[in-house]
């Protein structure tokens, strides 16, 4: 039970390093995330403000990797372009748009009053 559980560990581990390598995307949020973390320990924000910066900068990197799973597995099914697929794509991508600009929204309104 546990080498599995861990075997699911290592996994879940290469994914991310595949993603990091592949996606420029990914690199982005995790800069921004670093940099949203340094900016959280420079000005010693407080465990009730931490709890929103942490949980929107997870859903975002969360939702990112859901976009490139979708797009990956739709260029994998259908590598010539279709406009059915072109919409998914799109549509995923738009996911990590508005979870993006949410967790902006909550990394300004928690940061502001430091500034």
């Amino acid at each position: 039970m546990l080498r599995k559980r861990l075997e699911n560990v290592q996994s879940t581990l290469r994914a991310l390093k595949y993603a990091w390598h592949t996606e420029y995307s990914i690199r982005l949020q995790m800069l921004a995330s670093a940099t949203v973390a340094f900016c959280g320990l420079w000005f010693h924000i407080s465990l009730a403000e931490w709890a929103p910066v942490v949980m929107a900068l997870g859903l975002v990197l969360a939702v990112e990797l859901v976009n490139t799973s979708i797009e990956n597995v739709c260029d994998t099914v259908h590598p010539d372009y279709n406009p059915h697929i072109g919409i998914a794509k799109d549509l995923a991508g738009s996911a990590s748009l508005i979870v993006g600009v949410i967790a902006t929204f909550v990394s300004i309104s928690t940061f502001l009053p430091y500034l």
